[in-house]
């Protein structure tokens, strides 16, 4: 589910899609005005046994979402109404930029396998907001657990990383990433 989320993320008003407890899960983010993005998710439960629970359980995993109050539901389209209804919040544009970053720190260290951050941060880490590899970092916001940032601080992820400015260091590590990619493809 979290690279569905991910994938939402790189590709703004495109439906990703994805199987979670046997249901079919759709989630898309659409632009939307004043720096705010919708996040609509919605299922097709054909096996969960527990369906009024599904909600409350996947919604749970999406990284700072809070609780089921802070969604809205839109049931069913008259023109469809067998179809599957969706939940709704509004995200900040800064955080799909964020995950969508994330996203593609997964693709450029795809077979890359000894990368070791230049100039790797020692202090300071609770000053900035730090890029790390999406499935990593998305995981750590729902467990917890510290994770290794792009500039090699141990970090444990924040709920909202845009009210803090970037570090430095995982910028320049992110451009060097890019760089041997586009070198890579050369």
């Amino acid at each position: 589910m979290i690279r569905t989320l991910l994938d939402a993320a790189r590709s703004l008003g495109e439906v990703q899609s994805t199987t979670v407890f046997g249901a079919t899960l759709s989630i898309r983010i659409d632009s939307d005005e004043d720096g705010y993005d919708v996040l609509d998710v919605s299922w097709d439960l054909v096996t969960y046994e527990e369906q009024d629970r599904f909600p409350a359980d996947v919604l749970a995993l999406i990284p700072d979402r809070g609780p089921l109050d802070n969604w809205d539901y839109l049931p069913p389209s008259a023109s469809d109404p067998g179809g599957p209804g969706s939940w709704f919040t509004y995200i900040s544009s800064d955080w799909v930029g964020y995950l969508g970053t994330s996203a593609e720190i997964d693709d450029l260290l795809d077979g890359v396998d000894n990368w070791s951050p230049q100039n790797p941060a020692t202090d300071g880490s609770e000053m900035f907001s730090h890029h790390a590899a999406g499935h990593v970092v998305t995981l750590a916001y729902v467990t917890g657990i510290p994770i290794h940032a792009l500039c090699g601080a141990v970090i444990v992820a924040h709920r909202d990383p845009e009210r803090l400015p970037v570090c430095p260091q995982c910028e320049e590590n992110l451009a060097l990433l890019r760089s041997m990619r586009s070198s890579d493809l050369d």
